[in-house]
């Protein structure tokens, strides 16, 4: 799985959290939540959600893994 890791010009980077190397040897880190992923006990379905209050999920699947892989291929840009 490819991370993608990016800077702004301000030196401020960009990715999705992995602890495929460490992030923290860059300095003190601001994380901040890219999605949500929560079981729907109703429709059985893990659900991606962009915006905690949204009614409706971005994408929703029986596998937690699936919902994870959708987030790191729409969110790790």
């Amino acid at each position: 799985m490819t991370h993608v890791l990016t800077f702004e010009n301000d030196g401020t980077a960009h990715t999705l959290r992995t602890d495929a190397f460490p992030l923290t040897e860059l300095g003190n880190l601001r994380v901040r939540r890219a999605s949500w992923i929560d079981w729907n006990e109703h429709t059985q379905r893990w659900e991606v959600r962009v915006d905690p209050h949204a009614d409706d999920p971005v994408f929703s699947d029986p596998s937690r893994e699936a919902c994870l892989a959708w987030e790191h291929e729409h969110l790790n840009h």
